[in-house]
């Protein structure tokens, strides 16, 4: 889609937006675009932190998404990871 129909397709959403009275679906298209904004914002984040971390910090880090999407990692509160590192670190 060229700029020209990007904007005119904007203005026409704009305008269905505007026209609606119905509260639930004005709601959900909020939603809609506050969880694209939060997408966006988070894949920013990833491609800063590929640029920051070495390659196998990244793959590990990946590794580590993987298994946490998949239930199979372990899971910790932030209690006992405070715990943790006090008992580690001395702090």
């Amino acid at each position: 889609m060229n700029e020209e129909k990007l904007n005119t397709f904007k203005i026409e959403l704009l305008q269905a937006i505007i026209a609606c009275n119905d509260v639930e679906k004005l709601k959900q298209v909020k939603l809609l675009l506050a969880r694209e904004s939060m997408n966006m914002v988070r894949e920013e984040k990833i491609a800063y932190e590929k640029d920051v971390l070495s390659e196998k910090q990244t793959q590990e880090l990946e590794k580590r998404i993987k298994l946490l999407r998949e239930g199979k990692a372990e899971k910790f509160s932030y209690e006992e990871v405070k715990k943790r590192i006090e008992k580690k670190y001395g702090i």
